[in-house]
């Protein structure tokens, strides 16, 4: 399966076969990477289509699936205010999804690429071309760590654990950027780390604290390995976390340790790693 995303005169392949996925930096590469966050939400949302086709069999399946992709990118947008202009198309052996996005303006357009061989009629027969068309759509969960995320961290920080009934965890999505990764790394743990030589803590009753330094006075980089190691802690297999600028964390041999934990995929958008650093 693969995302191939054009923006601002560039295109980027995402081909999500691999574990990671290295982008050499750019405003563009920082725009792509968003868009495809955006991108996989909608394909993760995609729910099992079935139902009595209306006449023509793929035609039906490609009117329903259209109907639920446009549904989920407009609620997706509208919600999180990620609004990336951009071509994209997400590509299976099987399947095409064609589009384009500027600002509030969608487009989409669904291509059966080979139809396979479906047994029976009616609902069965829906059920069993969904199955065959959709089975190669990978439906990864996305984790951003955006460029700002340090900011984001001093913010909302507290907001990453799951709480009590009085204090639902997580963010409004309606801060864009910043929902999407304080959001996506809600757990229902406590924080317990050692960073630079510090305890590091916090829970739903205990404020963010290293050494009892609240995290709003404690330094940026401190933030950015609690940060990346929140992700670590957090990621599974079947996660993809997107990862902007991960040299942010110091040193270099610090982010290559977290970096090489993740068991999940790794898109990285950085100009000073490779992954062959990554990979050993």
């Amino acid at each position: 399966m693969k995302y191939t995303i054009s923006t601002r005169g560039k295109t980027f392949d995402f081909d999500m076969s691999k574990r990671v996925i290295l982008v050499p930096y750019s405003p563009e590469a920082i725009a792509a990477v968003r868009g495809l966050y955006l991108l996989m939400r909608v394909i993760k949302g995609i729910p099992r289509i079935y139902g009595i086709p209306s006449g023509d069999l793929v035609e039906s399946w490609k009117k329903e699936f259209f109907d639920r992709f446009l549904s989920l990118l407009k609620g997706e947008t509208e919600v999180t205010k990620v609004y990336p202009q951009m071509d994209f198309e997400i590509s299976t052996e099987s399947l095409s999804v064609r589009g384009k996005i500027v600002r509030t303006a969608l487009g989409v357009e669904v291509e059966v690429k080979k139809v396979p061989e479906v047994q029976g009629s009616g609902p069965s027969a829906m059920l069993n071309l969904d199955y065959q068309l959709q089975r190669d759509l990978l439906k990864l969960n996305p984790i951003i760590l955006p460029f700002e995320r340090v900011g984001f961290f001093y913010a909302f920080g507290q907001f990453v654990f799951a709480s009590t009934e009085e204090r639902p965890s997580g963010i409004p999505k309606a801060l864009g950027i910043a929902a999407a990764m304080i959001n996506g790394l809600a757990t229902m743990g406590e924080l317990r780390q050692r960073v630079k030589g510090m305890k590091c803590t916090g829970s739903p009753s205990i404020p963010i604290n290293c050494d009892e330094v609240p995290l709003n006075s404690l330094t940026p980089d401190v933030i950015e390995e609690i940060v990346m190691g929140l992700a670590l802690e957090i990621a599974k297999p079947e996660d993809v976390v997107i990862i902007e600028v991960p040299e942010l964390l110091k040193p270099k041999e610090r982010a290559l340790e977290i970096l090489r934990g993740f068991r999940s995929r790794l898109v990285l958008v950085s100009d000073q790693l490779a992954i062959a650093d990554i990979s050993s």
